[in-house]
């Protein structure tokens, strides 16, 4: 293989649209994993001034608005203006590739007007197997099981069936997601989070190949945790330790409950959520629960602490500060009782490093960017201390066009 035009690191959503856009030059995509596509679970797109919001009659200038004020702290605001101003056409590169949407649009938390899509029929068939097809029609070429071990002067190093392929090129774009499995490098940029579990299986190398290749890091510490379990039906329970007693509020929001309970963990003691009879009809698959009779027959410890919640209920005063106006949140009182562990996962990373509009890494010595080298999706750290649903998607298109462009210019 001669010189590279681009060497695309990462087979998720970022990396399948940066290869098709530049599926006519000579290029290679690797991926560390068997199959291409990332995470693929889910993955909703948030667009303003779509045809989907055209045909609903729905008019949007909040986008923007709507990201900023999800994320006031740590974002880079003329990222996310670029975000919202090229998501619309964004939407109608996917569908010039064969990605297929539904037509209705969702009305989603922290949006003020509908403007989510969904794929037709779920991630994998309507927006990865689309682009992964398209790839292999143009003989793009493609790697699966192989690594980049090291990038300098402008000579890739990859992994691939136990030998090292060394690669000149003339670009290289790290489309790469966070750091959730890299338990080490957690520990150091936030020792709570070591604590929790993850579903993923991104680790720190490609940031530490970029922060070798004088990236600027940011926001390294800034980390979202999630929940197996609805936490909407937290609430209707309580929320107790190893010692049968509880610690936290349950009706908290999402980061600072997973705080409290990683906090637990800290100090060796598991957590689990209690319901009764009431408390179960919230959720519908029970299957993680083991039913009890009797309180005591879970450990009689419980018995004061329940005694204690639904003291609280009657004197509408909890000892941690839960909203007991919900006319929903009753007494623990009712056999039969459900008790379920409850873990927290490290869903994503925030943390990344710094880059432009182009989806150019910025040089930390000289504070410009560096002409050669990309970065698109988590790694590239722009959304400050979270993001708003369905942005992340749209962004990993929106950057591999403009990266697209800047290499094409």
């Amino acid at each position: 293989m001669n010189e590279l035009f681009c060497l695309i690191v990462g087979g998720g959503l970022s990396g399948l649209v940066l290869a098709n856009l530049l599926a006519d030059k000579n290029i290679l995509l690797i991926e560390q994993d068997e199959q291409l596509g990332g995470v693929a679970s889910y993955m909703n797109f948030a667009a303003s001034n779509t045809s989907f919001q055209a045909f609903a009659n729905i008019k949007d200038d909040k986008f923007y608005e709507d990201l900023i004020s999800y994320s006031p702290n740590y974002s880079d605001f003329s990222m996310l203006k670029v975000l919202s101003d090229n998501s619309s056409h964004a939407i109608e590169l996917l569908q010039s590739f064969g990605v297929e949407f539904e037509l209705g649009i969702k009305s989603s938390f922290n949006h003020q007007i509908p403007r989510e899509l969904s794929p037709l029929k779920d991630a994998k068939q309507s927006v990865i197997n689309p682009l992964i097809n398209r790839l292999i029609s143009k003989n793009v070429n493609i790697l699966t099981k192989a690594k980049l071990l090291d990038f300098k002067d402008n000579t890739a190093s990859i992994l691939y069936k136990d030998k090292i392929l060394k690669i000149k090129l003339k670009n290289i774009a790290f489309c790469t997601g966070g750091f959730a499995n890299d338990k080490d490098f957690i520990k150091i940029h936030y020792p709570l989070a070591f604590y929790a579990k993850t579903l993923s299986k991104n680790n720190a190398k490609s940031l530490k190949i970029m922060l070798k290749n004088n990236a600027i890091p940011t926001q390294l510490s800034l980390m979202r945790f999630a929940f197996i379990l609805p936490m909407e039906i937290f609430k209707y329970g309580i929320l107790i330790n190893s010692d049968f007693v509880r610690f936290v509020s349950e009706d908290k929001q999402r980061q600072e409950l997973a705080i409290a309970i990683l906090n637990e963990f800290k100090q060796g003691k598991k957590v689990k959520l209690l319901l009764d009879n009431h408390g179960i009809n919230y959720i519908n698959n029970i299957s993680n629960f083991k039913k009890y009779y009797s309180l005591k027959d879970i450990d009689k410890r419980l018995i004061d602490t329940v005694n204690d919640y639904n003291l609280g209920i009657t004197n509408k005063i909890d000892n941690f500060g839960k909203n007991l106006n919900n006319i929903a949140i009753k007494k623990i009182k009712e056999s039969l009782f459900y008790l379920c562990d409850v873990d927290v996962y490290l869903n994503y990373t925030l943390g990344g490093v710094k880059s432009n509009t182009n989806a150019q890494i910025i040089d930390i010595n000289t504070n410009k960017a560096i002409d050669n080298i990309f970065v698109i999706g988590e790694a590239s750290a722009m959304f400050g201390e979270a993001r708003l649903s369905g942005a992340a998607s749209t962004a990993c298109v929106v950057f591999a066009m403009n990266a697209a462009r800047y290499m094409l210019k």
